[in-house]
């Protein structure tokens, strides 16, 4: 394993070239990533488009890197989502590369901050000239797009923004549901549960770059539908609690409370909502959707879309690769239900298979030009085929609606399979 211990940073367990730089007080730990019972796709590699050779290119390695909040306020979501990463790569390094090449992860903390987020880029393009990039927060995205565009480094971000999908930009794929496109689902499902007129909205949002579209148009359909906003609230990322917020939507007397927040926030509103006596339906994004998330809050009324399965006992797998995928969580210590790990891990997954068909080695443009044709049968993981194409750098295409089943004690699906942003 060749692990570069540059600014002390903290030794990732498991297998594989895995390199990891610290960035700003990062004390983090993390899990052994041997996996064991896989048989993943084989992946390729790109010199820099800057015309610099590349570390890739003299080592016979491909280089990934990443940037996200292993330290800051999402935290929780940001060292999930590297875990993911992290479980992928080390199982291809184990078992002879991807086409007979090593994987190095480069992951560097942000802290959620896109100042941060933009150095660590240009260390990742300039310097260790990666082949790609894995961004997770959308505000530090949008702030490192230029960078990104200027090396022609393929980015796959878990939250992308409408603006750099639509129209596509040519090197920027979302890793997830656009945030965007969940407003007419999450409006459309809550018409189901939202009993008797006149109805009353309440909404919330974690203050990120993508949310901003995302209520802009909740709001419109809402509108459409000829009922009333009577409370937006929106959760600063510095906040450790969304209470405060969940009080004055409750206030507003809502029979209705549409949110986009994350864990940990989503907790803590839904938490207070219900303290301060508001019993009606609350419908979330995708990012409140974590199995652990649903068992804490435990709350038939609270309904969740979510692109991916979960694990769930005593229920048959959705497919071999989901399969495959809680093998590999659990060898490398981790629980495969935790917020945001499957997102990791699929990420990896879907560009290792970019990779594959790209060959080696692989230009940042070809290497685009591959992602932007991609369709892939996910093998349950997703539910249906990740799919890109040169009018839509969107690769998830369906989705659910999740609840609490008390009876059960369990999540449980409220929906048939859904499109997407309809």
């Amino acid at each position: 394993m060749n692990i570069d211990l540059r600014k002390a940073s903290p030794q990732l367990g498991g297998g594989g070239a895995v390199r990891v730089k610290r960035r700003r007080a990062l004390g983090l730990t993390s899990t052994g990533l041997a996996v064991a019972g896989l048989l993943m796709a084989a992946c390729g590699s790109s010199s820099s488009s800057t015309g610099t050779t590349s570390s890739s290119a003299v080592s016979g390695t491909y280089v990934v890197g990443s940037t996200g909040d292993l330290s800051g306020p999402a935290a929780a979501v940001g060292g999930a989502l590297r875990n993911g990463y992290q479980a992928y790569f080390s199982y291809v390094n184990d078992h002879g590369g991807i086409n007979g090449h090593k994987v190095k992860l480069i992951a560097l903390d942000d802290g959620s901050n896109p100042t941060n987020g933009v150095a660590n880029t240009k260390q990742l393009t300039q310097i260790d000239h990666v082949n790609a990039e894995l961004v997770f927060l959308s505000t530090v995205l949008v702030a490192a797009a230029p960078v990104l565009e200027a090396s022609k480094t393929p980015t796959i971000s878990q939250g992308i923004t409408t603006s750099l999908v639509s129209p596509p930009n040519p090197y920027m794929f979302a890793g997830d549901v656009v945030i965007g496109a969940e407003a007419a689902p999450v409006v459309n499902f809550a018409a189901t549960v939202a009993g008797s007129s006149p109805v009353k909205v309440g909404i919330m949002s974690l203050q990120v770059a993508d949310n901003a579209n995302y209520v802009a148009k909740t709001e419109q359909l809402i509108k459409a539908k000829g009922w009333q906003m009577v409370n937006y609230q929106q959760v600063p990322m510095s906040a450790t609690t969304a209470a405060p917020e969940s009080t004055a939507v409750a206030a507003a007397n809502p029979n209705l409370v549409i949110m986009a927040l994350p864990e940990p926030w989503v907790i803590s509103a839904v938490q207070a909502l219900r303290q301060q006596g508001f019993t009606g339906p609350i419908v979330n994004y995708d990012g409140g959707s974590a199995y652990s998330t649903l068992k804490t809050l435990a709350d038939p009324n609270f309904y969740v879309i979510r692109a991916f399965p979960y694990d769930v006992a005593g229920q048959p797998s959705p497919g071999p690769e989901f399969t495959k995928f809680v093998a590999a969580a659990k060898a490398a210590s981790d629980d495969p239900n935790t917020g945001f790990f499957i997102n990791g891990y699929i990420q990896a997954w879907v560009l290792g298979h970019a990779l594959s068909q790209c060959g080696y080695p692989c230009s940042g443009q070809k290497l685009s030009t591959v992602l932007s044709s991609l369709n892939l049968n996910t093998g349950g993981l997703t539910y249906g085929n990740w799919s890109y194409s040169s009018s839509s750098h969107v690769g998830i295409h369906e989705i659910r609606f999740w609840h609490w089943d008390t009876s059960l004690s369990q999540p449980a699906a409220v929906s048939g399979l859904l499109p997407i942003g309809s």
